[in-house]
């Protein structure tokens, strides 16, 4: 796990492949991938844009040698979002709203169309709890 943005620039550009090799992987999922980008980071402008680029690019070039799927979820918002995630293959938005979570499906490689779903957090938590009722009931 990165905690910041330059670890996560380093594990997309100069480990992910082989993570996806060794492993055999299918799916690369990337959460909030842009996240430690906000206006807390204390990055100065130019360097945020080098480091989404720097994971842009090898995201892509993962993508396309190892024929993965990737599948990207955003939930913080930031300048650089379309620079990353026009390359996930499923990109899905995040938002709270309250005690719930809205889940937006924003990029699908067979939909062209936007959905939206709300959901509890404790549902998805629970969702495979005994007796079949998601969260319990």
């Amino acid at each position: 796990r990165a905690c910041t943005m330059y670890q996560t620039a380093d594990l997309v550009v100069n480990h992910l492949a082989k993570v996806v090799d060794e492993y055999g992987a299918k799916v690369v999922v990337l959460s909030d991938v842009l996240g430690m980008l906000n206006e807390e980071s204390g990055l100065r402008e130019d360097e945020a844009k080098r480091l989404a680029g720097a994971v842009r690019m090898g995201l892509e070039e993962v993508r396309r040698e190892r024929k993965v799927l990737v599948f990207m979820t955003l939930v913080t918002k930031t300048p650089y979002d379309r620079a990353v995630t026009d390359h996930a293959d499923v990109l899905v938005g995040l938002e709270e709203s309250g005690q719930s979570i809205e889940g937006t499906l924003l990029k699908h490689p067979f939909s062209r169309s936007h959905t939206s779903r709300r959901f509890k957090v404790r549902d998805l938590l629970f969702h495979n709890r005994p007796g079949g009722m998601a969260g319990g009931g």
